[in-house]
């Protein structure tokens, strides 16, 4: 009695519409049914049913499906009297419920399995199941918003049949629903005369099919098995996809995450469960019905559909075809669906397609697709003016799908295929797609931004080689590809010039991608997967640089390959040279070589590497070199014993970098490559035998140093000279290198730049071979010794010319190497200490390191030295000045009192013209820049010009004239602005000469800080003097306060009219870090003095001389360099008397501070002293602050006691003064 009440109340529940009721009804219904039909009591629940009705029609005898069946149509009937209040008919809202509810009723008993179980048992079975059947059919000819809920009825229906499809009784009872009512009712027009004769009309008929009748059709024919037409032959065809295309994007009103229905079946049309993982789906070989392949269909389905339909992308330029936001994100949604991301479906359930490869990047992810889905949708609004939210509304949708392609984080082989294939399909579109998107999608897919999770296995090592073998391809095949053959020269240079760029995106992501690898560490804790994977890192990064090489500089068409040089060598007997075709011997770069040779020759094209892709190429060779040699640290040895715990130094390390590189490239060429350079002869030879003999020399040194067990220091002094001369060659060397000249002139102007630093190469390679055998003293000659001179000033005079030229700076053909040079100048100019510390010249009163090296090295660095005389720097640049004004007021008055036929060009020139070979003082020309920028128009006399032009000797004028020329009234403007236009040119190459003379200044501060970054305690210090060292603080200081004066001034001009401030403030604060942190912080009691130097008469000279400085200037900072050099000089004093007699200077420095009020001296330069050398400053002190007292400029001061451990000295506070 409960039960039947309760299946009442279920029944009735199905069409309740209050929230979630109605799925709670239809599941309890669900789980009533299966248990009252499993243990056999729904016949007792029947009978209660039918006599707690009392009406006759219930009362008769029915089979239990049959009465079920009529429960629920009453249940659900919203047309009977009973059902509204009053008798009337209900509602709009309230008649959805109850289709709903009946829908509902229906998917709950065939969800309880009762009809499948029925199936042979129950006669009145096929009736039931097709009285559903037919149920469901008129529900989607109701109303157009119950078509897609009835359509996923029929197949749920169907499928719980399909499932025990071996069973003959369910195979019939399956046929007899197909034939009987899906198809006559739902798929046929109901007009009798089309029903079953309309053989001709089967396109129109399947065109005019909705996407809940494709569903069930397509459904349908899933089995493979006989169907009645419309379903003899397969509705996803070539044929037909035309005809259903329309019907299939109309389903882009169901928004994501869901897909319609019609999708669902599709795509358990095409794939089939895999054998490994049952949700994973893969491509079934061929197509149920027909004979058509899967992959065939598919691809067809893309490029109808999704292509040309969805995203509008028409096969004919001529032919238009609009797209919308709903269909893009439909078809963003099924892409998301075939690249593998997880969806549910109401037949396989949660499911994910494993497509192939090769449909993944032709087809799923094709170019088109990409550019549509992906690129413009992301890229929307990027670049436009921040007003609100400008992005496109399918951004959030596009940037979901491409996280769904990152979700597979597994280490294994399908799946990184299937991410290199995600990843080149992303950027055959476009190289720079995670630039361009603003992500991290592709960098994500290859792992390259979690080297931890995957560093150490070796499919992705694979994988990370098949990625680079593919930008490779990319690079040489992308700009060789065959013109279009109707296409004129303008479309031809076009195209060229974007397969171009496009080559260089792919360049830049073959240096990414190596220089990612290389900065990775292995997280394994083996250390033979460490090993691994540091071997994996080298080899990776020396194909990515043999290939830059040989590809950027050579021409590889006629490099051999080893089996054809070894073929060639059988047929080679006697005397004819051999290609050398050892395995061992074989360089990248040949290998890479090779490879280039192969892929352009099997293009239709001309077979060469463009030269905007080879200048490109060249920058990230040497911007990747630069990179392996910031990375060379000091490692272990591979063939070193394991208790050893010798190191390889850094310098070591890069040589062997280097000398790799220089020998693939003699490598390559004796393979057969020509290089791109143009000069080629006897000084590139000599260069090259010169190169070879300094790694040959720094191989030998670093043999005998790991021979000595002494470790002698002369012969490490030795090791690093050869190893840093060693370097700086090579890397020079390198720079022979070039890319080539461009096919077209424009394309470059300045391509031939490069060539004319090959003599300059030659020259300084052979300079520095003279400079290194002179400080190793290979060439012991005692009548050549005394005339050689100064080894090691030649070797800072060759530093300081290097880092002042192009090696040093870098071009745009050279990338990085500039760091390459600049390391290899200061290994150089170390090594060049170390051998100067050991030369044989070295004596107690003498040493290679003497004042002339260093002021070399202060000029490089553009600071005066240290003048005998004690010249006023300051006054000298007042009168500078005013001589440079009064010249400028001596033209103007000039050009005024000139009243000649050529006063106007005298004023032009006088303003523009006439001072291109004077030397400006650039602070003069900051100070006038704002009276320059005042004077916008030039105001000219034009009865000269008039008169001027009446004489010219060319004029033609007729006697009609009467001496009037006629020109142009706007000549005086035209002629003004010329010269104004000049003079700004002038102006701004002043300024570029400034900016590049601050820069090469800049670079050469490095030698001078090199030399005492490391004091006393460094390999070189026995030729340290400390009266040179000390010798560099004047001028330091005086270069400072020039800097400052000039950066003080520009801040009063303007940002605008102000000259290379950033260049200037960069070089002070280098300068001052070098001053306070490196030279002020040395020990030099330590460090040797000439014996010919009386110390106490130097240390109190130049204490003078710095506080002389102090007195120049008010600026804190510059006070504070002067203190710290004041206690600098002191500190390198040794003896104690020596010290306090050269601190004297304080007496009358303390009597100036105290009695002239125009004084610029601080109080700070007697603070510091006290704070830092409080024993030197009680003594020193102490007799002038008393005198202070009593002979004070004031008596209004304050006595403040300064304690200390050894008293307490007494000085006036400065603000009471």
């Amino acid at each position: 009695k409960d039960a039947a009440y309760a299946l009442k109340r279920l029944f009735n529940g199905l069409c309740s519409g209050r929230a979630a009721a109605r799925q709670g009804y239809a599941s309890a219904l669900t789980s009533f049914l299966k248990i009252s039909f499993s243990n056999g009591s729904f016949a007792t629940i029947q009978k209660e049913s039918q006599s707690q009705s009392g009406k006759e029609q219930d009362q008769e005898e029915k089979s239990p499906l049959q009465f079920l069946r009529s429960q629920l149509l009453k249940a659900t009937d919203a047309n009977q009297a009973e059902s509204g209040k009053f008798g009337k008919r209900k509602k709009g809202s309230e008649e959805r419920d109850y289709c709903f509810g009946r829908i509902f009723g229906i998917m709950s008993i065939q969800r309880s399995g009762i009809l499948a179980t029925s199936v042979g048992h129950d006669d009145d079975a096929q009736d039931v199941v097709a009285g559903f059947a037919n149920d469901l059919v008129d529900l989607y000819r109701y109303k157009k918003w119950m078509r897609e809920p009835a359509a996923q009825g029929i197949v749920t229906l169907l499928d719980s049949f399909r499932r025990k499809k071996d069973e003959k009784k369910t195979q019939a009872l399956m046929d007899h629903v197909v034939k009987e009512v899906v198809v006559p009712k739902m798929l046929l027009p109901q007009d009798s005369e089309n029903s079953n004769d309309n053989v001709d009309k089967r396109a129109a008929l399947i065109q005019s099919y909705s996407p809940e009748q494709l569903a069930v059709a397509i459904y349908i024919q899933s089995s493979g098995d006989s169907a009645p037409f419309p379903l003899d032959e397969p509705i996803l065809s070539s044929d037909n996809m035309p005809d259903v295309a329309e019907a299939l994007c109309s389903t882009s009103h169901v928004v994501h995450p869901r897909t319609h229905l019609v999708w669902e079946v599709i795509w358990s049309y095409l794939t089939k469960p895999s054998t490994d993982q049952p949700r994973k789906r893969i491509l079934v070989e061929k197509c149920p019905l027909g004979n058509q392949s899967a992959g065939e269909t598919l691809t067809e389905l893309f490029q109808v559909v999704i292509l040309q339909s969805l995203l509008g992308e028409a096969e004919k330029p001529s032919k238009q075809s609009t797209t919308t936001h709903e269909r893009r994100a439909l078809a963003l949604t099924l892409v998301k669906i075939l690249v593998g991301g997880t969806y549910t479906s109401c037949i396989t359930g949660p499911s994910a397609i494993d497509l192939d490869n090769e449909l993944l990047e032709k087809v799923v992810l094709s170019p088109p697709v990409v550019q549509r889905l992906f690129l413009d949708v992301v890229c929307a609004g990027v670049g436009k003016a921040k007003q609100g939210s400008n992005q496109h509304m399918l951004k959030p949708l596009a940037n979901h799908v491409l996280e769904s392609m990152e979700e597979s984080n597994d280490v294994e082989g399908d799946d990184l295929k299937r991410r290199l294939s995600l990843a080149k399909a992303l950027l055959m579109c476009e190289p720079r797609f995670d630039g361009r998107t603003k992500t991290k999608t592709v960098s994500n897919l290859l792992f390259l931004d979690s080297a931890e999770k995957a560093s150490s296995a070796k499919e992705v090592q694979t994988m990370w080689v098949e990625y680079v073998d593919f930008l490779e391809s990319r690079i040489l095949s992308l700009p060789a590809q065959s013109e279009p053959e109707n296409s004129d020269e303008e479309e031809q240079e076009s195209l060229v010039r974007s397969r171009s760029y496009e080559a260089l995106g792919y360049v830049d992501l073959l240096f990414n991608v190596a220089k990612q690898i290389l900065r990775m560490s292995s997280s394994s804790d083996k250390e033979a997967d460490v090993d691994a994977f540091e071997e994996f890192k080298a080899n990776l990064t020396q194909r990515v640089l043999g290939f830059l090489l040989a590809s950027a500089f050579f021409d590889c068409s006629a490099v051999e390959s080893k089996d054809e040089a070894s073929g060639a060598n059988k047929k080679k007997k006697k005397g004819k040279k051999k290609v050398n075709t050892n395995k061992d011997a074989i360089h990248p770069a040949t290998l890479a070589g090779v490879r280039i040779r192969e892929v352009l020759a099997s293009c239709s094209s001309s077979p060469a590497v463009p030269y905007p892709v080879r200048l490109t190429l060249s920058s990230r060779y040497f911007s990747l070199l630069a990179d392996c040699t910031a990375m060379a640290g000091p490692l272990k040895d591979k063939g070193a014993d394991l208790k050893d715990t010798s190191k390889t130094s850094k310098d070591a390390k890069i040589l062997d970098i280097l000398v790799q590189q220089c020998q693939g490239w003699i490598n390559i060429e004796e393979n057969g490559a020509v290089c791109h350079q143009t000069s080629n002869g006897e000084e590139q030879v000599s260069s090259k035998e010169l190169v070879i003999e300094f790694q040959s020399l720094a191989h030998q040194t670093r043999k005998c140093e790991d021979g000595d067990e002494d470790g002698d220091q002369k012969a490490k002094a030795k090791e690093k000279c050869a190893s840093g001369a060693a370097l700086l060659a090579s890397i020079l060397y390198l720079h022979r290198l070039h890319c080539g000249k461009p096919e077209n002139v424009y394309d470059d102007p300045d391509a031939d730049d490069d060539d004319d630093n090959d003599a300059e190469i030659d020259e300084l390679i052979s300079d520095l071979s003279e400079v290194t055998n002179s400080l190793l003293e290979q060439n012991e000659s005692e009548g050549n010794s005394e005339d050689e001179g100064n080894p090691l000033l030649g070797l800072a005079e060759l530093c300081i010319t290097i880092l002042s030229s192009p090696f040093g700076s870098g071009t745009q053909s050279r990338g990085a190497s500039s760091k390459i040079v600049r390391d290899a100048v200061k290994y150089a100019w170390i090594g060049g200490l170390n051998a100067a510390a050991h030369h044989s010249s070295m004596t107690e009163n003498s040493s290679l390191l003497d004042n002339d090296v260093m002021n070399l090295i202060l000029s490089g660095m553009g600071v005066e030295g240290d003048e005998e005389d004690g010249e006023d720097y300051e006054e000298m640049e007042e009168e500078q000045s005013e001589d440079d004004m009064q010249s400028e007021n001596d033209n103007h008055d000039e050009d005024d009192s000139s009243e000649d036929n050529e006063g106007v060009f005298n004023a032009a020139a006088a303003e523009a013209l006439d001072a291109e070979d004077e030397d400006v003082d650039m602070e003069d020309n900051d100070k006038q820049s704002i009276e320059d920028d005042k004077e916008k128009d030039l105001e000219l006399d034009s009865n000269a010009l008039q008169s001027l032009l009446l004489e010219d000797s060319d004029a033609d004028l007729s006697e009609d004239d009467e001496g009037e020329l006629e020109h142009h009234a706007g000549a005086d403007a035209a002629l003004a602005q010329l010269i104004k236009l000049k003079k700004d040119a002038r102006k701004a190459g002043l300024q570029a000469k400034e900016r590049l003379e601050l820069t090469n200044q800049l670079r050469c501060v490095i030698l001078l800080e090199t030399l005492v970054v490391g004091g006393p305690t460094s390999s070189y210090s026995k030729a340290l003097r400390s009266e040179v060292i000390l010798k560099t603080l004047v001028p330091l200081l005086r270069a400072r306060m020039s800097l400052e004066k000039s950066l003080a001034a520009a801040q009063d001009i303007g940002k605008k009219a102000a000259v290379c401030v950033s260049e200037k403030r960069a070089l002070l604060e280098r300068m001052t870090s070098v001053l306070k942190t490196k030279i002020c912080k040395m020990r030099l009691n330590s460090v040797q003095w000439s014996e010919t130097i009386n110390v106490a008469e130097y240390a109190s000279e130049l204490a003078s001389k710095i506080l002389n400085e102090a007195r120049k200037t008010d600026d804190s900072n510059q006070s504070s360099c002067c203190s710290t050099a004041l206690l600098m000089t002191f500190r390198s004093i040794s003896k104690p008397e020596d010290r306090v007699a050269a601190a004297s200077v304080y007496s009358e420095a303390v009597k100036e501070w105290s009695t002239k009020r125009t004084t610029r001296l601080g109080s700070s330069l007697f603070e510091d002293l006290v704070h830092q050398a409080q024993s030197l400053a009680q003594a020193t002190l102490a007799a002038p602050i008393a005198l202070a007292t009593v002979d004070a400029r004031s008596p209004f001061f304050e006595v403040r006691g300064i304690s200390s451990p050894g008293g307490s000295i007494w000085y006036c506070d400065e603000k009471y003064l």
